[in-house]
């Protein structure tokens, strides 16, 4: 790391000292050459500047800007101004800017650019919090851990809602008492009758015949009804010591 260039590293010498009157005549050319070696050598630290024109066309062109840390804090603001400067942090020299108003931003930390531009990657440490809701891409995401936006989750759960179909009932279908049956859908069996001589039951399960009975109706001398949801595949039959009316309404 180098430093900007000292009295020693510069031929002439800054003086501004000579009183007028004292120079004897025929050292005012050595004088005048000196002076100007001491303006190029200091006008050069920071921009091009030649001992010859000739074929130079960068004259006067900055080759580099040196900002110079503040002593101890940030600059005064001035009225209809900006100040571009570097101020110590942490012992580095960073790059700030200040408005009128003193509003400051750090551009710069440990080296590396603060200031986000409009392309490139960014890997950005630390929280960012938006005023407004940030404008992504319109594009779908098609990878993990894409951010996504309101339209695709929208379209997505219109297409998903409709692409859902509910189940309808079919047809009305006659069934006898006491016959096993096997369910091709989801559905329900009905049987009702006027009971004199035992209770309704309703048998449904894997097994052929189906052994376990879900719904019980005690008849006695009234009219009763039982209804059972069966479950596709499953085997149904509906029994009764009296004469029953039976019907099955598949699901689906």
């Amino acid at each position: 790391m180098a430093a900007l260039p000292t009295l020693l590293a510069l031929a002439e010498t800054w003086d501004e000292t000579t009183i007028a009157g004292t120079m004897e005549a025929n050292l005012i050319d050595n004088y005048q050459q000196e002076h100007k070696r001491a303006i190029r050598e200091r006008f050069a630290v920071d921009h091009y500047a030649f001992t010859t024109e000739a074929g130079k066309d960068n004259l006067g062109g900055h080759k580099v800007i040196h900002l110079l840390t503040q002593v101890a804090a940030h600059p005064l603001a001035l009225v209809d101004a900006g100040e571009l400067y570097t101020l110590d942090v942490a012992g580095v020299a960073e790059l700030w800017w200040q408005d009128e108003l003193e509003n400051r931003v750090q551009l710069t930390t440990g080296g590396k650019i603060n200031a986000v531009t409009l392309t490139g990657d960014y890997t950005i440490t630390g929280l960012i919090t938006f005023s407004q809701f940030p404008i992504g891409p319109s594009a779908a995401p098609t990878l993990d851990y894409q951010l996504t936006n309101k339209k695709y989750v929208d379209d997505q759960i219109t297409a998903a809602v409709g692409a859902i179909v509910l189940p309808s009932f079919g047809p009305w279908e006659v069934r006898a008492e006491g016959v096993v049956y096997q369910a091709a859908t989801d559905g329900f069996a009905i049987g009702y009758g006027l009971g004199v001589a035992g209770d309704i039951n309703g048998f449904t399960d894997s097994a052929n015949p189906p052994t376990i009975n879900r719904v019980v109706y005690a008849v006695d001398t009234h009219l009763g009804t039982v209804t059972m949801p069966v479950r596709k595949g499953d085997y149904y039959r509906i029994t009764s010591g009296t004469p029953l009316t039976m019907f099955w309404i598949p699901l689906g």
